[in-house]
């Protein structure tokens, strides 16, 4: 059977399709055109004046080589001619361009300082020697080098001076400087906190861990190791000690040396007013308590021993899980806004640190409400001066109007299986901020530092075990954070978890139930895009093309 023979227009057909000599003429002038037209450019090319590459070349000056020293042509004479020749050839030209004949004409003068030149060279053996070997009665032409430095550098007797200093510099100074900044950067985790302090956060944590026992660890940190007091810091923290509610009393078995670190975390937590003898010390620690926590959670997820209970575990071996991590997120949101959880989370607000009588005994609703309300439905009633009510309205719109939702599944499916990898999804909106504007820092008034807002995302099994944990940093109006897994078949229930490092009251939990089955008792039924249905109804080129022939 022949080419044109294995075509037919219908299988089993016995009429066979013939060649397209149209579509063989297409090919022959493609291939023709790809021969001659860069032929006909290469032609043309030298042709046609290019106007760019003509002002370039316009804007070189002209290249032309320098002019030996010629003294037969400087006296218009033929080489080898005899010394009578050259003399009057000589007499001729100075009385042309004497300096006495061509008055202020330079260029007779120099003219006139050639020919005496050109004459010495050709009557003078000597000069006539240095001619030939120089190119010029005058010898070797002088070049004076300047080099761009100061001129100590250059002195002799300041050699090995330089010399030393160099050596200083290159091979004793920059070396301990990039020794000391690799030793620097290998001390700190990615939150600025000493890595050393790992080995306290391993001892002081459990799975049981309260508040105080997080305060015991943190005035323990070796950032805190050089803190010293005097005679009157001591008396200063004395008082404060004594008004720290029963809660958080000095534990006997806390080392003296870091009391101070842990009384003034304390006071903070209890907006407990610090002497000014301490101000600088108590900025300094409180404002490091936030990195110091998480470099805690970064310890708990360093392991999978430490947050989830594996069959190797063995019986004496430390457990976290979830719960530390729960704790140590209350107690960054406490510091940042410097009160307890206990304390209703109204308080954040910083009228009312000024005026607590205002809601006791009453009922006050919870900030998150009040953001949720607009401001001229705020009820606000225990605020009888209206300036007072509109600042407190100000400072309420400052705090983030949040949604946060989120999906747990796979996209466009009702069921799930164990070929399918779902996700869980977390959407955290805020609703008063606008499309592409940047998230402001975080309303903490009693907080000694600026501070960005970021959230803990979490997904913990019903045992405790921690799944997956991240830490978001939205800028922007909307910020997502999703876990993606193959499971098992079987029923798992998931406890999500969404809290902020800076807001009380803006907790996010829920529990995500997934059910995986198995494959074969789901039946999937493809649905085809509108626009997909068209585009099969469409008449493709080869079938045409066939319907042509």
């Amino acid at each position: 059977m022949g080419f044109q023979d294995s075509f037919t227009n219908q299988e089993g057909s016995e009429s066979n399709l013939q060649y397209d000599d149209t579509a063989f003429r297409y090919f022959f002038l493609s291939i023709l055109a790809a021969i001659i037209v860069p032929l006909l450019f290469s032609i043309i090319k030298p042709f046609v004046k290019n106007p760019t590459k003509s002002k370039l070349q316009d804007a070189y000056p002209n290249n032309k080589s320098i002019k030996k020293f010629d003294p037969w042509e400087i006296l218009n004479i033929e080489p080898n001619s005899d010394i009578t020749v050259i003399k009057q050839a000589f007499r001729k030209m100075s009385r042309m361009y004497h300096p006495d004949v061509a008055k202020d004409d330079p260029e007779a003068t120099a003219k006139f300082i050639m020919v005496q030149k050109a004459h010495e060279c050709l009557t003078d053996e000597t000069k006539r020697d240095i001619c030939a070997k120089y190119g010029s009665p005058d010898g070797p032409g002088k070049m004076n080098v300047a080099i761009a430095m100061p001129s100590f550098l250059l002195d002799k007797n300041n050699h090995v001076i330089i010399l030393f200093v160099f050596f200083l510099i290159l091979l004793v100074i920059l070396p301990t400087v990039v020794y000391m900044w690799y030793k620097n950067y290998n001390l700190f985790d990615e939150y600025g906190t000493l890595k050393s302090n790992y080995k306290i956060f391993y001892q002081g944590l459990n799975e049981n861990v309260l508040i105080k026992n997080l305060i015991q660890i943190l005035s323990l940190c070796r950032e805190f190791k050089n803190i010293t007091i005097n005679k009157q810091q001591s008396e200063d923290l004395t008082k404060i000690m004594k008004s720290l509610d029963d809660e958080f009393k000095i534990p006997p078995t806390l080392p003296k040396e870091v009391a101070p670190v842990y009384i003034l975390i304390c006071a903070h937590i209890q907006r407990i007013k610090v002497p000014k003898t301490l101000e600088k010390k108590y900025d300094y620690i409180i404002v490091k308590c936030p990195q110091l926590l998480q470099s805690m959670i970064a310890l708990i997820m360093s392991h999978p021993l430490f947050n989830r209970r594996l069959p190797t575990m063995q019986k004496n071996q430390k457990f976290f899980g979830v719960e530390p991590i729960k704790k140590i997120i209350s107690l960054q949101q406490m510091i940042v806004q410097g009160m307890t959880n206990k304390t209703p989370d109204i308080f954040q607000l910083s009228y009312f640190n000024q005026n607590p009588s205002d809601i006791r005994n009453k009922k006050v609703a919870t900030i998150k409400e009040l953001i949720q309300q607009s401001s001229e439905n705020r009820k606000l009633n225990f605020i009888s001066d209206e300036k007072e009510k509109e600042e407190v309205n100000k400072e309420i719109d400052i705090f983030p109007h949040l949604e946060v939702s989120h999906f747990a599944g796979v996209e466009g499916e009702n069921q799930i299986t164990e070929q399918d990898v779902p996700k869980v999804q977390v959407t955290i909106k805020t609703k008063n901020l606008k499309k592409n504007q940047i998230k402001p820092l975080v309303h903490a008034p009693y907080f000694p530092s600026f501070k960005n807002e970021k959230w803990h995302f979490i997904i913990a099994s019903e045992k405790g075990d921690v799944l997956h944990y991240q830490l978001i940093k939205p800028e922007k109006e909307i910020a997502e954070e999703s876990f993606i897994t193959r499971m098992p078949l079987g029923k798992f229930k998931f406890h999500l978890y969404v809290r902020p490092d800076c807001y009380l009251g803006f907790d996010y939990e829920d529990t995500v139930t997934l059910e995986i089955v198995h494959s074969s008792t789901v039946e999937r039924k493809i649905e085809w895009h509108e626009e997909d249905k068209q585009l099969d109804k469409q008449v493709s080129l080869m079938e045409s093309m066939l319907k042509q022939i």
